[in-house]
């Protein structure tokens, strides 16, 4: 996603990327001040992520200031890019929004150069790193996927747990077939992917540690084959609907919501409901 990018491009730059995060209810004044506090040093780089704002107007003085004189100040404190041979380079990631809303409050960015990341999921990286979520789901879906489910056991706690990690390429076909297909389709970002993946891993580890659930165990408990394969399938819903809701939820309100403000609901960067609110009674 556009965070990585940053990093490596950073990298590439021989500069250690250092976050500096603007959301809402940040006045100028505070925006100030929070760049004061992160002393940057000549050896990194600014990331400047915009994840929300409130008041677009003192966002986009600020970058204005910061990026035209290299430095920005109020009344009481003064923040200044360091002193260096070479340039502080600068990046600014700007959260998506509904109608790109957030992006065209500050104007200021139109002035800059600028890289637009397009959904590609040969862009994804799956770690390599056999308890990482990514891997933890993957083998899940693998299983899912041969129709092994409900005969072979996936360990991860255990001396007998997998040790060989699923490969990029294998990681990446799966997360597409299971994620992104039929209604997920217009769901192409890396952050509601994100969210799918950690929810689902943190089940489905319990779900191989737990007793109840072993192959050996429901073909005593019950009649049914397919026990595992429909807990899994409900555990990748829950999980789905957990990471995708939000935008739905959003697209739901514009259209049912007249009553509220434009400017104030397009503001907002989108309603990211808690788990006890989301639908994932199993």
């Amino acid at each position: 996603g556009k965070t990585e990018w940053i990093k490596e491009d950073s990298f590439k730059k021989k500069k250690i990327p250092r976050s500096f995060l603007i959301y809402d209810d940040m006045e100028f004044s505070r925006l100030v001040s929070q760049l004061k506090e992160c002393k940057l040093r000549p050896v990194e780089s600014l990331h400047i992520n915009v994840v929300s704002a409130n008041y677009p107007g003192d966002v986009n003085m600020f970058l204005f200031e910061l990026l035209t004189l290299g430095m920005v100040s109020t009344n009481v404190d003064i923040a200044c890019l360091p002193s260096s041979e070479t340039p502080t380079h600068i990046f600014i990631e700007i959260a998506s929004t509904t109608e790109q809303y957030l992006l065209n409050s500050l104007p200021m960015t139109g002035y800059l150069l600028f890289n637009h990341i397009s959904w590609n999921i040969k862009s994804l990286k799956a770690s390599q790193v056999i308890n990482s979520p990514i891997q933890v789901t993957c083998h899940y879906l693998n299983l899912l996927d041969r129709n092994d489910i409900d005969s072979k056991e996936i360990l991860f706690r255990t001396d007998k747990a997998i040790k060989d990690p699923l490969s990029v390429e294998r990681c990446q076909n799966l997360i597409e077939k299971y994620f992104f297909n039929k209604g997920s389709k217009d769901i192409s970002s890396f952050r509601f992917f994100e969210i799918f993946i950690n929810v689902l891993a943190d089940q489905l580890v319990r779900f191989s540690s737990s007793q109840f659930f072993t192959v050996d165990n429901l073909k005593l408990m019950v009649e049914e084959t397919n026990i595992r394969k429909l807990i899994l399938g409900t555990l990748i819903y829950v999980s789905k609907d957990f990471a995708t809701r939000s935008i739905k939820t959003k697209e739901a309100q514009l259209e049912s919501t007249n009553a509220i403000d434009a400017d104030d609901e397009n503001a907002r960067l989108g309603t990211i409901v808690q788990w006890d609110d989301s639908n994932h009674l199993i």
